[in-house]
C-alpha cells in the first residue's frame, strides 16, 4: 500500500549512536521520526532508577525496546513480523539476537526494525518487499538480516521510514536502500534497491543528524543548513514544486535561530531550535488544523508549552514533549490514545497522566508509549494487536507500566 496515513514515526531518534562507556548526554535530543531513528546506548549513572531500558521505538502497531544489556524485546503486531515473531506478541519478547554483537542502536519503521552493532553491522527484520530490511530476494523476514554494504564503513545512526531505510555515515556521508518510487534513496533514480546506495549530497556536505519521514528524509548538516529528498506530494520539501525530489536540496528557512535538530512525521517535517521552537511545513489535520498542505514554516508551540523538545504524530493523535519533560496531547480519544485518564476527546491539549519526567515519546496507530526519565516503559492508548505490551486486548486511558 503506497500510503497509510497511520504511518508513524517514532520518537526518538536520538542524534547519534555511542559505545556504552561513552558519556553522549549531550546528544539525547529526543525527536520523533517513524525516524524512525538509531539511539544510544551508554551506562547508566547511580542515580538512575533500577529499570535497565535504555531506548524505546515505535512503529504503526508494534514497539520495541533497547536495553543497557544489549538485549532487544518487542511486542505488538505481527503483519509483516515486524515483531520480531510469527504472531501477535501481548508482552515485550526477546529478540533472538547472535550473541557475538553488541547492540549500539535501535530504530524502527512502518513495519520494519533496524539494529546497529558494535561492529558496523546493520541487521533489520520486518516487511522486506520494498528491500527495506536489506534481503536481496525482497522478501519479509522475523529473522534478522544483514545488509550488505559494501564497502562496509564506521555508521554513526538510522533512520527508517515506511518502507525505505537509511544510514549516516560517521565520514557525514549518507547510504539508503529499500523502496524509491518517491526518490526516497536520494541517489537521482527511482528505482527499489536492496543495499545501500550514495545519497546525492555534494562532497562538501557533512550530515550532522539524519531523519526519515513517511517517504522522505532531511539531513542537518555541519554549516547548519537542511536538505531534505523524496515525496514532496504533501509540501513536505519546502520552496520544491515538483512531487518527487529525486537528490537532496536545500530547504530556504525564514527563521534566523539556528536548527539543532530536525523532526520528520509522516508527511511533516519540522526543525527545531535551541530555544525550544518547532517550526513545521508538509501536511497534518492533527498538527495544523485541516488537510490543506501547510507550505510555509509555521510555529506549531502550544500556548502551553514554549519549548518544545519533540513531537509526534499518529494515524489519530499527535502528542508534544516539552524541554521539561511533560507530555501533551490531542486528537481523537476514543481509545484513550491521549493518556489524560479519559475517553472523551475535548478538541484541545491534555496533559497525559504522568508524574515522572518524559525521556522519549512515541505515537503509533491508535497508542503511545513513553521511556520516562527514571528508566520505565509505559503506554496507553489502544491495546488491540498487543499494541500496548500489556496482557490482553484492553484499551487503556492512563499510561501503564510494562513491568521492564
Amino acid at each position: 500500500m503506497k500510503r497509510l496515513l497511520s504511518f508513524v514515526l517514532s520518537v526518538l531518534f536520538v542524534i547519534s549512536c555511542a559505545s556504552k562507556n561513552q558519556d553522549t548526554s549531550s546528544l539525547d535530543v529526543l525527536e520523533s521520526d517513524v525516524s524512525r531513528s538509531v539511539s544510544k546506548v551508554k551506562t547508566k549513572s547511580k542515580t538512575e532508577a533500577s529499570s535497565n531500558v535504555y531506548s524505546l521505538v515505535s512503529g504503526r502497531s508494534h514497539s520495541c525496546v533497547l536495553t543497557q544489556k544489549s538485549e532487544v524485546k518487542c511486542w505488538g503486531s505481527s503483519k509483516f513480523k515486524e515483531n520480531g515473531a510469527d504472531e501477535v506478541l501481548n508482552v515485550p519478547t526477546d529478540i533472538n539476537l547472535d550473541e557475538k554483537f553488541t547492540v549500539r542502536g535501535i530504530a524502527a519503521g512502518s513495519y520494519h526494525n533496524c539494529l546497529l552493532t558494535d561492529g558496523d553491522d546493520i541487521k533489520c527484520w520486518g516487511e522486506g518487499s520494498w528491500g527495506q530490511i536489506g534481503s536481496a530476494d525482497f522478501k519479509t523476514s522475523s529473522s534478522l538480516v544483514t545488509v550488505k554494504m559494501e564497502p562496509k564503513q564506521p555508521v554513526k545512526a538510522l533512520a527508517l521510514g515506511s518502507n525505505f531505510s537509511c544510514a549516516l555515515l560517521k565520514n557525514g556521508k549518507v547510504k539508503c536502500w529499500g523502496a524509491n518510487d518517491q526518490g526516497q534513496l536520494g541517489d537521482g533514480s527511482l528505482k527499489k534497491k536492496s543495499t545501500p546506495v550514495d545519497v546525492a549530497l555534494a562532497p562538501k556536505d557533512q550530515a550532522i543528524s539524519l531523519r526519515a519521514g513517511y517517504h522522505h528524509a532531511c539531513v542537518l548538516l555541519a554549516d547548519g543548513k537542511v536538505k531534505c529528498w523524496g515525496a514532496n506530494d504533501r509540501g513536505q520539501i519546502l520552496g520544491v514544486k515538483d512531487k518527487i525530489q529525486k537528490t537532496p536540496v536545500t530547504i530556504k528557512l525564514k527563521d534566523s535561530s539556528p536548527v539543532q535538530a530536525l523532526v520528520l512525521n509522516t508527511d511533516v517535517t519540522c526543525t527545531l531550535t535551541g530555544k525550544g521552537t518547532a517550526n513545521c511545513w508538509g501536511q497534518s489535520s492533527i498538527l495544523f488544523g485541516d488537510k490543506t498542505p501547510v507550505k510555509t514554516p509555521q510555529n506549531v508551540n502550544p500556548s502551553s508549552m514554549p519549548k518544545v523538545k519533540t513531537l509526534a504524530i499518529g494515524s489519530s493523535s499527535m502528542c508534544f514533549l516539552s524541554t521539561t519533560g511533560v507530555v501533551q496531547c490531542k486528537g481523537l480519544n476514543d481509545k484513550g490514545q491521549l493518556g489524560n485518564k479519559s475517553k472523551v476527546d475535548n478538541g484541545s491539549l491534555t496533559k497525559i497522566a504522568q508524574t515522572d519526567r518524559i525521556k522519549i515519546l512515541t505515537v503509533g496507530d491508535g497508542f503511545g508509549c513513553v521511556l520516562t526519565k527514571r528508566g520505565r516503559v509505559k503506554c496507553f492508548g489502544d491495546g488491540t494487536n498487543g499494541k500496548l505490551g500489556i496482557p490482553g486486548e484492553t484499551s487503556v486511558s492512563v499510561p501503564t507500566d510494562l513491568g521492564l
